[in-house]
């Protein structure tokens, strides 16, 4: 479970590095150049968020956690397209900060127990 909480409070702190990116970096075209540039910088949020996603839907299982597998599921998904949209400003503001609070309050309603 310890090591579940380290992740989830990883994955929370990811969450304001993004919002920073998506706020302070500028559009840049999109070459491959800009991509091999994405996919290294993104490569820790996405393997930290299967292995969240792994813990916690053993942990939802076994109800040590009050988030269920639906939300665990939704979550993944969530976060996976705010790390997209931190670097593809394709997403209004607005949206952009309803996927972020989104996954937020799931991290951490499976760390309050």
């Amino acid at each position: 479970m310890q090591d579940f909480k380290q992740l989830t409070e990883q994955l929370i702190h990811a969450l304001e590095l993004l919002e920073s990116i998506y706020r302070n970096e500028e559009e840049v075209k999109r070459d491959r150049t800009f991509f091999l540039h994405v996919k290294r910088e993104t490569t820790d949020y996405f393997n930290w968020l299967e292995n969240w996603k792994t813990a916690a839907l053993d942990l939802a299982f076994e109800r040590k956690i009050t988030v269920h597998p639906g939300q665990i599921d939704a979550t993944v998904d969530n976060m996976k397209a705010l790390i997209m949209h931190s670097y593809y400003k394709d997403v209004r503001k607005r949206r952009y900060m309803d996927i972020k609070n989104s996954c937020s309050l799931v991290f951490l309603q499976s760390i309050e127990e």
